[in-house]
């Protein structure tokens, strides 16, 4: 009896030690390629479908050179890069997919902790920042949590797992009960984590799938950073400067008529603004951050970029949705009004910036062509209009 268990457990570690190796799909030790070193001009780091995006980009951050103009956003400000800015100008692109407000915090907390903080600061705001609901549902910057722990102390507020009050005030029943539903979510996410990666590595289907990958390529893994002539037209890659190459796939120019069902099909259920419930919370974060970068001596100026027409007339439309993105646009400029040296961009209108509908990705993001025009539009006065590449004067 001893025999067939001591045969069985080592069974069972030839066969985890063989998947977790050959790591199919970058799910394990390939999964959050940390950065150990800078990247050079013409190389990429090639990400997997799962992958921890906000620690990689912390881990980005150590290796970079202080940035005179950082950027923050969600992936609708991942395709501003350095090319579009003079070539004297040091550049870093800190949006994260998802990003709220929590996440901007984390990147600028970073900085402050490197002494890297920018001169000037750019940040792209989406209407979900102040959706109660979205913001109790993106969650992923629990994982960096720990710089914005820090960049809340000494300012007279309490923030742990994801409850936000002024110091001395006292935290609501929903508060109290948000507190307790998040913090054992995240512990129970954490450990159903562990457990469907040790499960997974015994399946089936990942034992087979490493098999294929060791038969074609034997124990060589698949490199993480390559350079750009390597990448292939499925791949999506972070360059030096922060900002991300999308498969050859999704930045092919589109149809009115595909951009229009893009429309119509996300319109029925609007990404992160379901539920509208105003988040007032998030309008202090942003004005505590807000104030937090001034007081550096930085320039900030925060911008709304555009969505796709149809698709802000058709989410107006809806009943319950009408009011959405004033809202949303109301709490913002509350956020930053009075505060010296931060500044304001409505971008919202593709014909304000001389863009086509179909210089944009999809519903929420643009193409390259309608970022340069954006940027042309909102920092061509002032301390801004000497960073832009001589092409985008």
């Amino acid at each position: 009896m001893k025999s067939f268990i001591l045969i069985i457990a080592i069974g069972v570690l030839l066969v985890g030690g063989f998947v977790l190796i050959i790591d199919p799909g970058s799910r394990w030790h390939n999964s959050t390629p940390l950065f150990s070193r800078e990247l050079d001009k013409d190389e990429v780091r090639i990400y997997p479908k799962n992958f921890d995006e906000r620690t990689a980009k912390i881990s980005h951050l150590k290796f970079i050179d202080s940035p005179q103009i950082l950027f923050l956003g969600s992936s609708r400000v991942l395709l501003v890069s350095s090319d579009m800015f003079d070539s004297n100008v040091k550049f870093f692109n800190g949006g994260m997919s998802t990003a709220i407000v929590e996440d901007f915090i984390a990147i600028w907390q970073t900085l402050k902790e490197l002494k890297k903080t920018p001169s000037q600061v750019v940040i792209f705001i989406d209407p979900w920042l102040f959706n109660v609901s979205a913001n109790k549902g993106l969650i992923g910057w629990n994982k960096i949590g720990t710089y914005v722990e820090r960049f809340y102390e000494g300012k007279g507020v309490i923030f742990s797992y994801g409850v936000f009050t002024q110091s001395g005030s006292s935290l609501t029943l929903r508060d109290k009960l948000f507190w307790i539903f998040n913090s054992v979510r995240t512990t129970k996410d954490h450990l159903y984590s562990n457990f469907v990666d040790f499960m997974q590595i015994l399946s089936w289907p990942m034992l087979k799938e490493a098999s294929k990958i060791f038969l074609r390529k034997g124990m060589s893994t698949v490199p993480v950073i390559v350079n750009k002539a390597q990448m292939r037209p499925t791949d999506m890659g972070g360059l030096r400067d922060g900002s991300i190459i999308y498969p050859v796939s999704e930045t092919v120019p589109k149809t009115k008529i595909t951009l229009d069902n893009m429309a119509r099909e996300s319109a029925a259920t609007p990404p992160y603004l379901d539920r509208w419930e105003t988040d007032k919370g998030a309008s202090q974060k942003l004005s505590l951050l807000l104030e937090d970068m001034t007081a550096t001596g930085a320039k900030v100026l925060v911008v709304s970029p555009p969505f796709y027409p149809l698709y802000v007339e058709l989410v107006n439309q809806k009943t319950g949705y009408s009011n959405v993105f004033s809202q949303a646009e109301e709490i913002l400029r509350k956020s930053f009004e009075k505060k010296p040296n931060v500044g304001y961009c409505d971008a919202r209108k593709l014909d304000t910036l001389k863009c086509q509908g179909t210089e944009m990705m999809d519903v929420h993001h643009m193409l390259k062509p309608c970022v340069q025009k954006l940027l042309k539009y909102c920092l061509t006065e002032g301390d801004w209009s000497h960073l832009l590449s001589e092409g985008l004067h």
